[in-house]
This record gives C-alpha cells, sequence and structure tokens, in this order.
C-alpha cells in the first residue's frame, strides 16, 4: 500500500473505500454483504493448507529481517497495551462503531 497512505490511515483515520484506487492495495476482494459469509469461507477453504504457513513465513522473512519483526512485535504490544482504554481511543471506537 505504501507509506503515505498507510500513514493517513494510522495517523489521521483515513477510510479507504471500495470504489477508490488505493482500495485494490489494502483489499484482496470486495463483495456486496449478503455474499460476505460464502467470501469468508472460500477465503478460509484457499488458506486451509500447510503451505500456507510456510510460504507466508518465507514472503515476510524476504521483506524483513526476523530480529526486526520481533523487535517492532514487541514494542507493538508495549504500545497497543499502553492505549487500549485511553480517552481517545475509546472515543474513536464509538465513531467508527457508528458509522458502520
Amino acid at each position: 500500500m505504501g507509506a503515505r497512505t498507510s500513514r493517513q490511515i494510522v495517523l489521521w483515520g483515513r477510510r479507504i473505500w471500495a470504489t477508490e484506487p488505493d482500495a485494490r492495495l489494502f483489499v484482496d476482494e470486495v463483495v456486496a454483504a449478503a455474499d460476505m459469509d460464502q467470501a469468508v469461507a472460500m477465503a478460509a477453504e484457499r488458506l486451509d493448507s500447510a503451505a500456507v504457513v510456510t510460504n507466508r513465513r518465507m514472503l515476510r522473512l524476504s521483506e524483513e529481517p526476523l530480529d526486526a519483526f520481533r523487535a517492532y512485535m514487541a514494542q507493538f504490544a508495549v504500545q497497543q497495551a499502553l492505549r487500549l482504554y485511553s480517552e481517545d481511543v475509546i472515543g474513536k471506537v464509538t465513531r467508527f462503531s457508528r458509522r458502520v
């Protein structure tokens, strides 16, 4: 997706709509609400393979060293735990849930 769009989503709460060009970089498939259960089942079926876990691991390792990923995830977990019940996070969740 790229750093610029990712920052807009994370820092400013930008929403990506299925009809905009950036959506193709963020989601694999867009389906009607009525077709959601079938689409999820089909995606789960495609992922139900021992090769998927190995291939995902290899793709991640090709993009970043394992130590860098571990350091990032450790820091991410700490920051998420510290902010979980902060006023601004609760406010954003509340506003987002009202939009849906």
